[in-house]
């Protein structure tokens, strides 16, 4: 009985051997994590990306009905909600059965400047806001976006200036920016936003004042 006792002793961990396996658990945790949040973040961007190519569609198609695009997304003056241009593809007609949810948008509570929160996509385009305001320009553009993995605003303020022409710029009294795309070859997390273009982006210039772009097409 004795020796059947020394026996289970001797086929026990000693703390050493506990703690030498909670180290490598630890160590295979550190190895795997950054990846499985890296492949989460990739997961999200893929989906954005095909979000806004439906959106895409939609928006095209609203256009060949109206031959004018919606209205921008705009911000309220405290930033907590939106007045979406966007969910005029959902009534009165149907091009789309609902809006997409933008994975990387920024929740409702709460305020912070110069963020439009909303769990949608945010639309800019060249259509007026439905406020009786005229029509400034004669292209036909938009672009979607998304803040992207740092949620960071970085296509909606100061002017940014359409690279494809030399034309005078409608927006000349605006300090010149650029468009800040994300790119993941500059790490996952990196900064810019995750852009979708279309209409007449290459057709004469255009500049972004605040939240809505304004242009010229050659001649016009």
């Amino acid at each position: 009985m004795i020796r059947l006792a020394r026996r289970h002793a001797r086929e026990g961990f000693t703390l050493l051997e506990l703690l030498i396996v909670v180290a490598i658990i630890l160590i295979l945790i550190a190895i795997a994590l950054p990846n499985f949040i890296e492949a989460r973040i990739r997961a999200k961007v893929a989906r954005a990306e095909a979000d806004m190519r439906t959106l895409a569609v939609a928006v095209e198609s609203y256009y060949q009905d109206r031959r004018i695009y919606p209205y921008p997304s705009v911000a309220s003056l405290d930033a907590t909600h939106l007045t979406d241009g966007l969910r005029l593809l959902t009534t009165p007609i149907s091009y789309l059965t609902d809006l997409p949810t933008d994975p990387f948008s920024l929740p409702v509570e709460g305020s912070v400047a110069l963020h439009f929160r909303g769990p949608n996509y945010k639309l800019v385009s060249t259509t007026p806001l439905p406020i009786g305001l005229p029509r400034t320009n004669n292209v036909d553009a938009y672009f979607l976006y998304s803040y992207g993995p740092n949620l960071d605003d970085e296509s909606t303020y100061g002017g940014q200036f359409w690279p494809f022409s030399q034309l005078d710029n409608p927006c000349a009294y605006l300090n010149s920016t650029n468009l800040k795309s994300y790119s993941p070859t500059n790490g996952t997390k990196s900064a810019g936003d995750i852009l979708r273009f279309g209409g007449e982006y290459r057709a004469g210039n255009w500049c972004l004042d605040g939240i809505i772009i304004r242009g010229r097409k050659p001649g016009g």
